[in-house]
């Protein structure tokens, strides 16, 4: 299901009042596999299309703007929308850079606002960049990756009212860039490090792997009951399984003429798995 909440609800090796410095990003060495669904798309732009893109973020050299360096974040992936063809996509998405001092990191296309700011103690708030509004941290503990302590923060989810994290060094698990609003999403499916061989292996992604899972798509998502089967190749559908965010069977069966129908479903974020495809859905 969602490898990295293998990672952070991951391991569950949570040392509580274990002490520890600040862990940076490794921007030179770090790859993050995000998934983002949204309206219209991040890296493509499809008008009034609902858009899935799975990712790979990676840095590749640094860039000085405003005489502040930075590391140049790269994308490469495919692009799923649900009234058009899918395809691949690749490229410079913007400068990142790490403030270890004070415990920060920035993007260059937000300059003067921190994309995470780590300066965090039990009753903070993580502000959510969609709507402005506050998710105050429940909890604050270590978890053990790559070989390395992370500091973790624990916050609740304010659209599907999920435990969701930030963590030192890795991001948030709605993203490396968190996109989370009432009709968009995203998670970090995997983190790794280039030379890192505690690290788990993230696929990569080099515009051939990526014509599977482009052959079966789902669609309205986010959806208000009746999911629909783009079944591109008529190929013979699996039954289904869906999961809800914390891991609990929901449902499972075969689809009815390309249709699974979540009308019962409470609203809130789903995985569905058909074979050897996954999909977050989102119910609203």
């Amino acid at each position: 299901m969602r490898k990295f909440l293998g990672i952070i609800i991951f391991l569950s090796i949570s040392l509580w009042g274990k002490t520890q410095n600040y862990t940076p990003f490794d921007f030179e060495n770090g790859n993050w596999i995000c998934h983002y669904y949204t309206k219209q798309g991040i890296f493509v732009t499809y008008a009034n299309d609902y858009v899935q893109e799975v990712v790979r973020f990676y840095c590749n050299g640094d860039t000085i703007l405003d005489d502040i360096t930075y590391n140049k974040l790269y994308y490469v992936g495919y692009a799923v929308p649900t009234m058009s063809p899918a395809t691949t996509i690749s490229g410079y998405y913007c400068g990142i850079r790490n403030d270890i001092e004070n415990k920060k990191v920035f993007l260059s296309l937000y300059s003067n606002a921190p994309l995470y700011d780590f300066n965090l103690n039990y009753g903070d708030s993580i502000t959510y960049r969609c709507s402005g509004n506050p998710a105050p941290i429940l909890s604050i503990d270590s978890v053990l990756y790559c070989s390395t302590y992370h500091k973790r923060y624990s916050y609740l989810d304010e659209f599907y009212g999920i435990l969701s994290f930030w963590v030192e060094g890795i991001g948030s698990s709605d993203g490396l860039i968190p996109v989370n609003c009432m009709t968009a999403g995203g998670f970090l499916e995997c983190y790794s490090e280039n030379n890192n061989v505690v690290c788990d292996t993230c696929p990569v992604f080099t515009g051939n792997e990526i014509q599977k899972p482009m052959l079966l798509s789902v669609y309205p998502n986010p959806t208000t009951g009746i999911l629909f089967i783009n079944n591109n190749l008529n190929i013979q559908l699996a039954e289904y399984v869906i999961y809800d965010y914390s891991g609990k069977l929901a449902s499972s069966g075969k689809p009815i003429d390309n249709r699974i129908d979540l009308t019962n479903f409470h609203p809130g974020l789903y995985v569905l798995k058909m074979g050897n495809y996954s999909f977050r859905i989102i119910k609203i």
